[in-house]
């Protein structure tokens, strides 16, 4: 046999193993405890790949991986946490997540009070379980929030009206126009540091920053904060769950407090509300500066702000003007990337 022959059967021998091989992956598909398909969770797999958001349909698929174990989180509102271990060698995994709903007992809610937040901190769920789940709920929600902005770039377009608060109790538009807001442009909080100077042209101004949902999932913001139940309120004719946050009694310079409601069925945040402490030492003149934040679906389970309303009551009166407020009011949501794409 020529020496050529020999050489081509050799290459032949050894690549007929290689193209047997599948590259090796794991695939799912996200469903609820009826079999329905559960769009747009958050999965998890590590180590080595960034979290994602599952598909419309609820699939998601991780390539290119090597043998070994991971670990496979899926987490979506309203839903307990599905966690486990995969180990891959050979061939591709196929998977079917089952999530399990979440149920509050409403009448075993305890209800927030006005005393001081002297133990900061997560609730705890042995003393009381409800307001821990909520507590969680919240949090998924605000983790939800930043992923979106970090890891699906988008721009958000508003309408921004600017308005004097008169005594009367009406209020004069003063101007109105169209804003650009990138969803990467984002202050992170750092307790009792929510009065600083500002930046660039502002660097000689005093800046209040007013936290955002994000902020809600830093365990920083945990840590200054107290969280209590305050049973189900009616916003918009539907009825709400409302959970409480209030700034540790240490904490000497100015904070927030704040209320969140969330669906009691779906457990997605709806309205955020947020108010400025010891406001009167925030800024010159001020005596209240307060933020809500209205909800809607962009997509399935994922949020946006649709209207903010933020209000500064001012000290004292200037020829009948009382304060100021801003609305915004959202056009339109550009994504550079969808979620689950």
């Amino acid at each position: 046999m020529p020496r050529t022959t020999v050489i081509a059967v050799r290459l032949l021998l050894l690549a007929a193993p290689l193209a047997a091989q599948q590259p090796l992956a794991v695939r799912g598909a996200v469903v609820g405890e009826s079999g329905d398909r559960v769009p747009y969770a958050v999965v998890v797999l590590s180590p080595g790949f960034p979290q994602q958001f599952a598909a419309a349909d609820g699939r998601f698929a991780f390539a290119n991986l090597r043998p070994g174990s991971y670990r496979l989180v899926v987490r979506q509102v309203g839903y307990r946490p599905y966690d486990t271990t995969v180990t891959v060698h050979a061939l591709p995994v196929s998977l079917r997540v089952t999530l399990r709903r979440i149920a509050v007992p409403l009448p075993a809610l305890a209800i927030g009070s006005d005393a001081p937040c002297l133990r900061p901190g997560v609730p705890d769920r042995d003393i009381d379980p409800a307001l821990a789940d909520l507590f969680e709920q919240l949090r998924e929600n605000a983790l939800r929030s930043r992923m979106l902005a970090e890891s699906y770039p988008h721009r958000y377009f508003v309408v921004r009206r600017l308005f004097h608060e008169m005594e009367d109790g009406t209020n004069r538009m003063r101007s109105s126009d169209t804003l650009e807001i990138e969803s990467g442009d984002r202050w992170q909080y750092r307790p009792g540091k929510i009065v600083d100077w500002g930046r660039g042209r502002l660097s000689r101004v005093r800046v209040v920053h007013l936290p955002e949902l994000p902020d809600l999932a830093d365990s920083v913001f945990h840590r200054y904060h107290c969280f209590s139940a305050a049973g189900v309120d009616t916003v918009g004719g539907a009825p709400l769950i409302r959970l409480d946050f209030k700034a540790a009694a240490s904490l000497r310079s100015p904070d927030i407090d704040g209320s969140a409601w969330l669906d009691p069925v779906r457990y997605q945040l709806r309205r955020l509300r947020i108010e400025l402490t010891r406001a009167e030492r925030a800024v010159e003149g001020v005596r209240t500066m307060s933020a809500t934040a209205s909800f809607r679906e962009e997509l399935p389970y994922i949020v946006v702000v649709e209207q903010l309303l933020a209000l500064t009551i001012w000290a004292g009166p200037t020829g009948g003007v009382v304060g100021q407020s801003e609305e915004q009011q959202l056009v339109r949501v550009e994504f550079a990337r969808r979620p689950g794409q």
